[in-house]
């Protein structure tokens, strides 16, 4: 990986950290990358594995923009992906928007609609 390269996934890095600590007041931290070992690249104290992704253009993100136009007023926007071949499925939602999902998924009063 050339040094214009890493420079861009250090700065990708310091600031998803400060996301993380503004929008949930996490204590998280980079953490020092050695020869690519298998630590995570953001560390906030719990459980969670965080890799950080900064790229020109993430196919994936036409989904959720897709997602974004279709909500409406008062709906947050979120993607389900799973590649064919996968049995596992994956979640797409803006980082300012995860808390507003998660409390939504956990209210007990959900209105029901047939598919």
């Amino acid at each position: 990986m050339g040094r214009r390269s890493r420079e861009k996934g250090k700065r990708g890095e310091r600031e998803a950290v400060g996301v993380l600590r503004r929008l949930f007041s996490l204590p998280a931290r980079r953490t020092a990358q050695v020869d690519g070992g298998l630590s995570a690249d953001i560390v906030v104290g719990r459980a969670v594995h965080i890799e950080v992704k900064r790229r020109a253009a993430i196919g994936a993100m036409r989904f959720l923009e897709q997602a974004e136009n279709d909500a409406g007023e008062g709906n947050l926007p979120l993607v389900l992906l799973r590649e064919d071949g996968d049995k596992s499925w994956s979640v797409l939602v803006r980082l300012e928007n995860l808390a507003g999902v998660v409390r939504e998924l956990e209210r007990p009063e959900r209105p029901t609609t047939s598919p």
